[in-house]
């Protein structure tokens, strides 16, 4: 720990916190930590061969996510800095913190050895699960309920909900029809059943929809998401 320069001789500590990808930064994390008093310092991997300030003189190490694997090391020259600077970490017993790639380089550096994947199925497999998918059987009931559904989700259409045009800017298409009613088969095949319910297809709303319904600024204004319209 280090002491600010102020009269109050206030307590701060120092983190360094390791950066794989331009676009990857703490975001949410970084609020809590800046509220806490803390000072950031970023290493950038990609334009720095190592951390110019002694690791020694840091509280902490946080490492974010990498677009790599801790067994790639020999395509990345800065993964075997990063893996010395973790060893020295621990020497130090400092704390540490790894977010995605960074929790694997923390294993890795920690003595673990990362398991072998081994396959659960083929790529023939895969294809066969589809068929099977596609073979469940469905009632025509079933398959208008699904299209009403993600019409009353586009605005201004004839038997639209009031809120729908309140709130929605643009709604879903025609593909979401399609994808609610494979989602119930696939639902109805894992809960051990041969028919789609309606129960299913509610089950596939959120998921299908959600990313298909754009809201505008008016509800925004009010505070909705997505999820809640």
């Amino acid at each position: 720990m280090r002491t600010a320069s102020s009269s109050y001789a206030i307590q701060m500590a120092r983190i360094l916190v390791i950066q794989h990808n331009l676009d990857d930064h703490l975001n949410e994390l970084a609020v809590p930590l800046i509220e806490a008093g803390l000072e950031i310092d970023t290493w950038d991997v990609e334009n720095a061969s190592a951390p110019t300030t002694p690791l020694h003189e840091y509280d902490g190490v946080i490492s974010l996510g990498a677009i790599a694997g801790v067994l790639e090391e020999k395509e990345h020259d800065w993964m075997p800095v990063e893996r010395k600077l973790f060893n020295q970490a621990l020497d130090l017993e400092m704390p540490l913190l790894g977010i995605c790639f960074g929790s694997q380089m923390l294993a890795s550096a920690a003595g673990g050895k990362p398991a072998t994947i081994e396959p659960l199925f083929t790529g023939e497999d895969v294809l066969r699960f589809h068929q099977l998918v596609r073979a469940v059987p469905v009632a025509d009931d079933m398959v208008r309920y699904a299209v009403r559904i993600a019409a009353a989700s586009r605005p201004r259409q004839t038997g639209t909900p009031d809120f729908i045009n309140d709130w929605v800017s643009w709604g879903a298409g025609t593909r979401a029809a399609q994808f609610l009613v494979l989602g119930a088969k696939a639902r109805t095949l894992l809960q051990g059943r041969a028919h789609v319910t309606v129960e299913d297809i509610q089950a596939l709303v959120a998921p299908v929809l959600r990313h298909r319904v754009l809201l505008n600024y008016r509800a925004e204004a009010d505070g909705m998401r997505v999820e809640e319209v």
